[in-house]
């Protein structure tokens, strides 16, 4: 098959997608909300035979010509994705901003995951708003909180690119999810916005200051987050 080839901004400068044929539960966090024909164009579209969002859908009827509710891509919604064929989807662009706010209601919920990192339910979720998930589906996986702060399931952690229905017991303003990055203030690469260090700093060699020009080393150790 050809290589589908997008052009965007995701959760890492380059993200492909693996799509097996029938329906594929993934997220497109763009910065901004894109158009159907925008996300997915022409070549891509071929090979789209549908679009289902939470409460929207639409239809593909050839030709780059789209039908139904579903208008614009919104990056903080997961969607399901009808593919003909085995494919892969190439996407490209610059991160997006891993605090992106969700406004989450009581109930289902399908979601996006705009973080490049692959984080653990307990780790993603602020711990403000963990007692209020009751419970998380991606395609074939599932968890549930049987009690505070204790998941059970197959899904064990929240993954880039996916997408989530979350089920909530009460409505929730301004969500976001953790994100990782490098806390020692001394590293060219300090993150004073990251909720925990994942063991990214780095630092620069002996006689050089941080810099695009500077050769860097980069320090990996073990964090106990």
């Amino acid at each position: 098959d050809d290589q589908l080839e997008l052009e965007g901004t995701l959760t890492d400068p380059s993200t492909t997608y693996s799509l097996h044929h029938g329906a594929n539960l993934v997220s497109y966090p763009f910065p901004v909300s894109n158009t159907l024909y925008g996300a997915f164009p022409e070549v891509v579209s071929e090979n789209l035979g549908g679009i289902i969002g939470e409460g929207v859908a639409g239809s593909h009827l050839g030709g780059g010509v789209w039908v139904g509710s579903l208008s614009e891509i919104d990056p903080s919604a997961g969607y399901w994705l009808k593919v003909d064929a085995d494919d892969e989807l190439t996407v490209t662009g610059s991160p997006v901003d891993p605090y992106m706010n969700f406004e989450l209601h009581s109930g289902q919920n399908l979601i996006s995951y705009p973080n490049s990192d692959n984080l653990e339910v307990t780790l993603a979720i602020p711990d403000e708003y963990e007692l209020g998930f009751i419970g998380i589906i991606s395609e074939g996986v599932a968890a549930s909180q049987i009690d505070s702060y204790t998941w059970v399931g197959s899904l064990t952690e929240f993954q880039g690119g996916k997408g989530y229905w979350v089920n909530l017991s009460e409505d929730i303003d301004n969500y976001w999810f953790n994100y990782g990055g490098c806390l020692d203030v001394d590293a060219c690469n300090y993150d004073e916005n990251a909720d925990f260090d994942n063991g990214s700093c780095e630092f620069p060699v002996d006689g050089c200051d941080c810099g695009i020009d500077c050769q860097f080393i980069e320090i990996l150790y073990d964090s106990d987050y």
